[in-house]
Formats: structure tokens, sequence, C-alpha cells
């Protein structure tokens, strides 16, 4: 199974990851990124929140 992972450290809450889903597993509560853990078998792996992120708070791993 993926894991993501957001340090919500580094996440500015910007949204950038948000738009990039497709499967739309990320969501912006408190000003960060979180992840819909339901929705977590969706993930595609397609690296895309990870790559768009300007603070390199995402990781995913399986």
């Amino acid at each position: 199974m993926v894991v993501i992972n957001i340090d919500e450290q580094k996440c500015t809450g910007c949204g950038d990851c948000i738009k990039t889903c497709p499967p739309e597993i990320l969501y912006i509560n408190g000003n960060k990124s979180h992840v819909k853990e339901d929705l977590v078998p969706e993930c595609l792996g397609c690296q895309s929140c990870v790559v768009v992120c300007p603070e390199a708070a995402i990781t995913i791993t399986d």
C-alpha cells in the first residue's frame, strides 16, 4: 500500500499539490495540506504532488 506523508513543518498550504492530484486525495485544513486517508488506495503513485510542492513537504512510499 502507498503511504503519503506531508511534513506539516514544511507545508505552507499553497494548495499546488491539491490542484495536481488526479484522484483528489489531498485537501487543505488549517492552512496545511492533509491526506484523505480513505482515498489513499486510489493514489496513482504519479508523484505529481511531490514534484509540484515548492517546499518538498510531500513524500510517497510503497
